[in-house]
Formats: structure tokens, C-alpha cells, sequence
């Protein structure tokens, strides 16, 4: 019976003691050569696969990089196509405040005019301080643009009058 346990005891000592590729976990009889270069390779692969998703990072954050530079330069124009416009609205605005009307009818006109102006200035003011897409802001700074030049052409006729 003891014999039996002796033996009992040894095959559970036996089986309890698996080889390993670490030697911290292994220790001086646990390790195993073949499993520490198996575990060696897994390590390099996992680190040729970091090495190569960084390279990618990198690439990706050279585009990001690229494609902000493009929109701060768009963003850019946008500003100081509105920005002209604005000044148009200003320069309007003068002209209009030293023209004195001949007659009640030109005085409405004018007061139509100031109106609309007023409208236009505000408009460009609100986009000039407002985000969001660039494309759709050129496109609002290029219709109040082509206004701004109908409301001068208007106001030209008005003082030919």
C-alpha cells in the first residue's frame, strides 16, 4: 500500500511538472529549450506586427497631416473671399449713407436699399463666425458676393436717377 502511494504520489509529482518556454515560470528543469525559441518567434512576429501597424499609423497620421493643411489652406481662401465681401458691404454702406435723396420715391428706394444691405452685412458676418463645411460656406460667400454686386448695381441706378 505504500508503495502504491510512494508511486501514486510521484505520478502526481510527474504530471503537475509541465515544461515551458519562460524560464521564470519553468525554473531549472521545467524549461525547455525548444519551447523558449518557440516562444522567441511568437515574440518577434508580434513585434514585426507592432512594428508594421506603427509604420501605418505613421503613414495614416502624414495623410491626416496633409489632408488639415489642405483644409486650413481652403478655410483660409474661404475667409478672405468673405472677407472681401464684407468690405464690399462696408464700402456700399458709406456710399449709400452720404447719397441724399432727390425725392420721396428715391428716399424709399434707399431705405429698401439700406434694408437690404443691412441684411447682406449680417449675413456675411454670421458666416465669417460660423464652422462647418468649407465647400458649402465658399458657396454662401459667392451668392451674398453676387447680391452685394446686385445691391451696388442697384444702388448705381438709384443715384443716376
Amino acid at each position: 500500500m505504500k508503495k502504491i502511494c510512494v508511486l501514486l504520489v510521484a505520478l502526481f509529482l510527474l504530471s503537475a511538472c509541465s515544461t515551458t518556454g519562460d524560464p521564470k515560470q519553468g525554473g531549472l528543469f521545467g524549461w525547455s529549450e525548444g519551447k523558449a525559441e518557440q516562444r522567441k518567434a511568437e515574440r518577434q512576429s508580434h513585434l514585426g506586427a507592432l512594428k508594421r501597424e506603427q509604420q501605418e499609423e505613421g503613414a495614416r497620421k502624414g495623410q491626416l497631416s496633409a489632408q488639415a493643411a489642405s483644409k486650413r489652406s481652403e478655410r483660409d481662401a474661404w475667409k478672405k473671399k468673405t472677407q472681401t465681401v464684407d468690405a464690399e458691404c462696408t464700402k456700399l454702406k458709406k456710399q449709400m449713407d452720404g447719397y441724399k435723396a432727390a425725392n420721396s420715391a428715391q428716399e424709399t428706394a434707399l431705405v429698401e436699399l439700406r434694408a437690404r444691405q443691412d441684411t447682406l452685412r449680417q449675413r456675411t458676418r454670421d458666416l465669417l463666425n460660423g464652422g462647418g463645411d468649407v465647400a458649402a460656406q465658399e458657396q454662401e460667400a459667392e451668392r451674398l458676393r453676387k447680391e452685394v454686386e446686385k445691391l451696388s448695381s442697384d444702388f448705381n441706378s438709384l443715384s443716376l436717377l
